[in-house]
């Protein structure tokens, strides 16, 4: 499949195809991505493989890349916050959650800790979350409410 595409391309030099996200491919994704690139002549396609976290890309295709580029991984300067407020909810301290819902600013650092910690949570929480953070008008009240409204994890 991939060949019958990139022989569709008319170019003087090899033939470029960027291919990504690799972290949230399937499986199947990826054996059907290794057995095209096996099989296609490497003197005339050329790939750029991309990721968000590499961590999620399978060795297999790790080893047949033949250059990484990683940049610096993102600080988030808010963790320990976060985790002290995912702590406070998680056990259910509405003292302490309240405390550190006074301002919006732990929001997306918060999600952040929600998501590496692989928490239990329903989809229309996740759903809250991110209409919060695409919200301007989302307030530190709005953001309280949402923590003590919903199922804590668990």
């Amino acid at each position: 499949m991939l060949s019958v595409l990139l022989s569709s391309l008319t170019t003087t030099g090899p033939a470029w195809a960027i291919i990504g996200p690799m972290d949230q491919a399937s499986s199947g994704a990826f054996d059907l991505l290794l057995k095209s690139l096996e099989e296609l002549d490497s003197a005339r396609y050329r790939f750029a493989l991309w990721a968000k976290d590499i961590a999620f890309v399978p060795s297999t295709v790790l080893s047949r890349c033949l250059e990484r580029y990683i940049p610096a991984t993102y600080e988030d300067l808010l963790w320990e916050d976060a985790m002290s407020l995912y702590d406070a909810w998680v056990s259910a301290d509405l003292a302490t959650v309240s405390k550190l819902t006074e301002t919006v600013d732990l929001l997306p650092s918060f999600v952040h800790v929600l998501a590496s910690q692989g928490s239990n949570l329903d989809l229309n929480f996740w759903g809250r979350l991110r209409r919060a953070m695409q919200d301007r008008t989302f307030d530190a009240d709005e953001f309280f409410t949402l923590l003590a409204g919903a199922r804590f994890p668990g």
